[in-house]
């Protein structure tokens, strides 16, 4: 399973002192959490708060509570605020539209 031995010795040589055994390597690998390239990519959630900031998608998706291909769809029928396109291949979202748009939404119900 785990090579208790090489991996103290390896990879958590700075942890010298800690008493290394299986359950406590199992312990420390399942409680650190890994982090991937789109979480480093995310978008704070507070940009939404400026209005000069271009939203992603993501964040979008994460702001109003809808999938990708709702906020598409609602672009497409002119129910949503369109995104500039910036390029080929990236779109974002201007973050005052976003605001104005859920506020418009609140206010109607």
């Amino acid at each position: 399973m785990y090579d208790i031995n090489r991996l103290s010795d390896t990879v958590f040589r700075p942890m010298r002192g800690f008493d290394w055994n299986l359950s406590s390597l199992e312990t420390l690998v399942k409680s650190s959490t890994v982090r991937t390239a789109s979480d480093l990519n995310r978008q704070p959630l507070q940009v939404v708060q400026l209005d000069s900031a271009l939203l992603n998608v993501k964040t979008v998706m994460e702001t109003t509570g809808l999938s990708r291909s709702t906020i598409h769809a609602k672009v497409k029928n002119g129910t949503m605020p369109a995104p500039i396109k910036l390029s080929a291949r990236c779109v974002r979202w201007e973050a005052r539209a976003i605001r104005q748009w859920i506020d418009a939404l609140a206010s109607t119900k």
